[in-house]
């Protein structure tokens, strides 16, 4: 049997897209703290988690409101993944945060 054409739709790709719209993080890249805003709304009792490049937790905390400031003292300088979860723990979001 041979097969003329396969039709994939790129799923993963719209949800991701999605997902990624939903933060903004500023300044980038960051110095000694960076403010993170939750597009679609208010945030009640989320978290928020600071990732290094090698998937080591580097730190974390409790996100409310619009907006949330998070200080970075102690990070180290380079790539990092901030990811906020609401408070079911369901991924809200992810972005590239570089520390200088």
């Amino acid at each position: 049997h041979r097969i003329d054409r396969l039709r994939l739709k790129p799923v993963a790709v719209e949800e991701r897209s999605k997902e990624l719209a939903e933060l903004r993080l500023y300044p980038q890249p960051a110095g000694e703290e960076v403010y993170v805003e939750f597009r679609s709304g208010e945030l009640l009792n989320g978290r928020w988690t600071i990732f290094s490049i090698d998937g080591r937790q580097v730190a974390g905390g409790v996100a409310d409101g619009i907006q949330q400031r998070i200080p970075l003292t102690g990070l180290a300088p380079g790539v990092h993944l901030l990811v906020l979860r609401g408070r079911d723990r369901q991924l809200l979001g992810r972005q590239r945060l570089v520390v200088r």
